[in-house]
């Protein structure tokens, strides 16, 4: 275990039996630990292993527990029974249990992915991966908010199109007979309320109930879990100040009113820090105390270490400040393993020139996010697509893919008519006795753009695509047609234009791109099934969201600007809260040393609110 003793609010938890009980644990403070002890504790007090259930939200942290959990009981019989699972375990048992579901019933997420994204084009949506990631994220929203479809207004495109597409998707998975990961809880949920015999079945088997990471929690999720602990033993365990995932349905209300859902519950708040230095605990009390109506928890440090003043350096762009850290990442490697350092970011663009520069310098690294990276967004496939064209005119599937962006009205079937040809689709097409003279007009102005593009160095020659060529008009066009704002898509696009001016010549770009496409599919497949884990010989290169949970013995935090973070979609005082507790979880993930990165005067972005109350504490580095 990671602490021979407790302290007395540890204590208060683990010796905590029947009734319900909201523990508050600030970052670092052991709640892991007094979770299993308490497991334990019950156990030994005469509690059958078999009616205590503790739910988590990742399988990886379910198995983490679980292993700690034996190793610190012995594994003795009479603990063999206690369960550390998942939201979506425990709900799938109880549906699989009544004959509602079966292994064979859940939809992969590519199974779903395919399925939506046919959604999307009986809907008359463009299909495109930006468009198929956020009908994901919105179906799952209604599902965990529990949202009437009616109701729920998309941003990214019509109201109208997307509850077709609601309602195709449902149809769909009714037909099918299979249900996705978000239907478990609303449908375990219906379960309950529709058969009396569920619950009576559950009762002794859910006895005893903890939940980890509570303010993870969902409406769903949560209202489900109620049914199941009506005998009011159960015992919760979250930090609102670590509540990030609004954008999935969950709230910091669900812990702060669990009180008044839970009438007489005990309380105690663990705020002893164990992880962090004492400095980095004061800036990361100073940073998060600007929040309101939170659980005050005065967060101290346990450890008796001083520390570090944490630093601060500022650059004027993005690959200045990439460069920076990655030498700086460097010589940390040279004294700590390169696996207990991350370099932390709001937004997943920001990865761009953080790869490029630790791509350039050599130093070891993984990107630990399952989102695509920028090079592989298909705006730059677009842009690498021209660029392969002008290299080689018998690239046939770069032509395809920019025949008509901008819109150049040729026709597919034309177009799959001069594959046929051995001069490759574009010089077929152009001699081709059905081709129709407007056609070869601008077949004859793409080969002019792309003999301009064949004589640039990288960063010009996306300039001249995006400009000249017209591909920055098609995507006004494509923005207007989604009904949506271009702003972006037009971001992605100057951060590939940045990633070129790198480069010296258009093969040297195109090898990049791939070889950080590959790097970064390479680094999923690893975390596959391991999504928790740390690379113990990689420097780790994360959003925050993805950090969550892990901690290092080196934190950098890039990107402190407004617009950054907070991040520019974030404008009510709820999502500027929310902003905050990211920067939060963000500093208390480092151990030992933290550095904070900002933009100088003048530069593209302005300097983060959040650094006034922290500036203070916080020492400029050079």
């Amino acid at each position: 275990m990671r602490m021979e003793t407790l302290n007395d609010r540890q204590e208060a938890a683990v010796a905590h039996k029947d009734g319900p009980m909201a523990v508050n644990a600030c970052p670092g403070s052991g709640k892991t630990t007094v979770i299993i002890r308490r497991v334990i504790r019950l156990i030994e007090r005469g509690v059958p292993a078999d009616s205590i259930l503790t739910i988590t939200f990742t399988k990886s942290a379910a198995e983490d527990m679980r292993t700690r959990f034996l190793e610190a009981s012995g594994g003795g019989a009479e603990y063999a029974g206690a369960r550390f699972m998942t939201f979506h375990a425990f709900f799938f048992g109880v549906l699989r249990k009544a004959g509602a579901a079966s292994v064979g019933s859940i939809l992969t997420d590519e199974e779903r992915r395919n399925a939506v994204r046919g959604m999307l084009r009986s809907a008359d949506i463009p299909g495109d991966d930006d468009t198929l990631e956020y009908a994901i994220t919105s179906l799952s929203l209604i599902k965990n908010e529990m949202i009437d479809p009616e109701e729920f207004q998309p941003a990214e495109f019509p109201a109208e199109a997307f509850r077709r597409v609601y309602a195709l998707y449902e149809d769909y998975k009714r037909g099918a007979g299979k249900i996705d990961f978000d239907d478990m809880a609303p449908l375990c949920r219906e379960l309950i309320l529709s058969r009396p015999d569920i619950l009576p079945y559950w009762k002794p088997r859910t006895r005893y109930i903890q939940i980890d990471e509570f303010q993870d929690i969902n409406r769903a999720q949560y209202e489900t879990v109620r049914l199941f602990a009506g005998h009011g033993n159960i015992l919760i365990v979250g930090d609102d100040d670590q509540s990030i995932y609004r954008f999935r349905g969950c709230r910091p209300e669900f812990l702060l009113n669990f009180s008044a859902d839970f009438p007489g519950s005990a309380k105690t708040t663990l705020n002893v820090n164990y992880r962090s230095t004492a400095r980095i605990v004061e800036l990361a009390e100073a940073a998060i105390a600007m929040n309101a109506g939170r659980v005050a928890k005065s967060m101290v440090c346990g450890r008796g270490e001083t520390g570090a003043k944490p630093g601060m350096f500022r650059s004027g762009d993005a690959r200045g400040e990439a460069f920076l850290i990655a030498a700086m990442a460097r010589r940390v490697i040279k004294t700590v393993p390169a696996g207990e350092v991350a370099v932390l970011y709001r937004v997943n663009s920001q990865s761009r020139a953080l790869i490029d520069a630790f791509m350039d310098t050599r130093v070891p690294f993984t990107v630990r996010d399952d989102a695509p990276i920028i090079y592989e967004h298909w705006t730059c496939r677009d842009i690498c697509a021209y660029i392969r064209l002008a290299l080689d005119r018998t690239d046939d599937e770069a032509f395809g893919r920019v025949a008509n962006r901008p819109k150049r009205y040729i026709r597919k079937s034309l177009i799959e008519s001069a594959r046929r040809g051995k001069d490759g689709a574009l010089a077929e097409l152009y001699d081709m006795e059905q081709t129709p003279g407007y056609v070869r007009q601008r077949l004859e102005e793409l080969s002019f753009h792309l003999n301009a593009i064949k004589g640039r160095g990288p960063a010009e020659a996306v300039k001249y695509i995006r400009r000249t060529a017209g591909y920055d008009n098609y995507i006004k066009d494509y923005a207007e047609y989604r009904r949506i704002n271009a702003k972006g898509l037009f971001d992605i696009l100057a951060e590939v234009e940045s990633g070129a001016a790198g480069r010296e010549t258009l093969p040297d770009f195109l090898e990049h791109v791939g070889e950080a496409v590959g790097k970064a599919k390479t680094d999923r497949a690893e975390r596959r099934g391991a999504p928790d884990r740390k690379n113990p010989d990689a420097v780790a290169l994360s959003t925050i969201h993805q950090a969550k949970g892990l901690e290092y013995d080196t934190v950098f935090v890039i990107g402190l600007a407004e617009g950054l973070l907070p991040y520019e979609k974030s404008r009510t005082e709820a999502e500027i809260a929310e902003e905050r507790r990211l920067f939060y979880v963000a500093v208390t993930r480092a151990r030992n040393r933290l550095v904070i990165a900002a933009p100088t005067e003048g530069a593209e972005h302005t300097e983060s609110r959040f650094l006034k109350p922290i500036v203070k504490l916080i020492v400029s580095k050079k």
